[in-house]
């Protein structure tokens, strides 16, 4: 068990994101595939614009919520081994998009996970706000990658 502020918890997912982001860019740059580089420069540019999100509801969230420590479970080795296979070989469309889900699907437990243990309404009213912006997320990432297969 870990012991962090909420402040630390929302960055975390801010450098995820942005970890994600550099990744599907770094991918672009290295695949032929037009239909593969189109998917991951969106995917790169939306990771960008979720970590802006992120960081500017951090950055007007009340000190008095931010500052708030609770123990936690630590999650980093998750992350980490889903970050390793984001950095395979070349991928597919499917494989790229098989990954960005089961990632954001961790990223939402994680969070749930918080909300659970908040002690106090407000705090776990900040957790289920991120739960809702990052499911959002998802489902818009879903839906846009629908249309590219129309393409």
């Amino acid at each position: 068990m870990k012991f962090k502020q909420t402040k630390e918890l929302i960055y975390h997912a801010v450098s995820i994101h942005t970890m994600m982001g550099e990744h599907f860019l770094d991918e672009s740059g290295r695949t032929e595939n037009q239909r593969l580089k189109l998917l991951l420069d969106y995917l790169a540019d939306h990771q960008g614009s979720q970590a802006l999100r992120l960081t500017e509801y951090g950055e007007s969230a009340p000190d008095n919520i931010l500052d708030t420590w609770f123990q936690f479970i630590d999650c980093d080795e998750r992350f980490n081994q889903i970050m390793q296979t984001l950095s395979k070989d070349e991928s597919t469309v499917e494989e790229v998009i098989d990954k960005t889900i089961i990632l954001y699907d961790c990223l939402i437990t994680h969070f749930e996970n918080f909300v659970n243990l908040c002690e106090t309404e407000e705090i776990r009213n900040v957790f289920n706000c991120i739960v809702k912006m990052e499911k959002k997320d998802k489902l818009k990432i879903v839906r846009n990658v629908r249309m590219l297969d129309d393409l």
